[in-house]
């Protein structure tokens, strides 16, 4: 029998045209989200820091309200995990990018998640066909890998400018990123 409620916000690093590494990064809160939410929007309004944080942002001037950000992190209950793609020379797969990013995002999830929870999700706007209900497609893909339990509640899709969650999964899994091609010789 689930347990507990979790929040999981996911995003993506990299793309084909960048990279053959892609990273999916999910940031999973515990019962203290809405606190750490507080510290977040507090911090902000002292910093009088107004612009959307990501990682292809960083810089002299960032960095300090990033490492203050995952300062603020690393006294919660929120944990990250990370799913990285090599596809090399194989690109898999000729399928609608829409139906690639949720088959990653569906991984992500479920990775996140333990056997024993309930998960809602926010994950990172992607525009899909009118006839696609994108949100529905991710909670049956998870759902479908926890042998049909109704695990994943709720899926929502947001712009990541609006969503204090998705601006800081993209901070980590932009740096998770980096670190993988840096580690494989292939920046710039």
């Amino acid at each position: 029998m689930p347990t507990y409620t979790s929040q999981i916000f996911i995003d993506e690093s990299g793309t084909a045209r960048q990279t053959p590494y892609l990273v999916y990064g999910a940031l999973k809160f515990g019962s203290d989200i809405g606190i750490v939410i507080n510290r977040l929007a507090s911090f902000r309004d002292k910093a009088g820091w107004r612009e959307e944080a990501k990682f292809s942002a960083t810089n002299k001037t960032t960095l300090p309200f990033y490492e203050a950000v995952i300062d603020i992190l690393a006294a919660s209950t929120a944990r990250f995990s990370a799913v990285l793609k090599d596809f090399g020379a194989n690109p898999g797969p000729q399928v609608p990018q829409w139906k690639s990013q949720a088959w990653h995002t569906i991984e992500a999830i479920k990775h996140a998640m333990s056997n024993n929870e309930h998960a809602a999700a926010i994950v990172d706007y992607v525009s899909v066909p009118m006839s696609e209900n994108y949100e529905r497609y991710i909670q049956s893909g998870v759902n479908s890998k926890f042998d049909g339990d109704r695990r994943l509640v709720a899926v929502t899709r947001m712009d990541s400018n609006a969503c204090w969650g998705l601006q800081v999964v993209d901070l980590l899994t932009g740096a998770v990123h980096l670190a993988h091609r840096i580690a494989q010789g292939d920046t710039d």
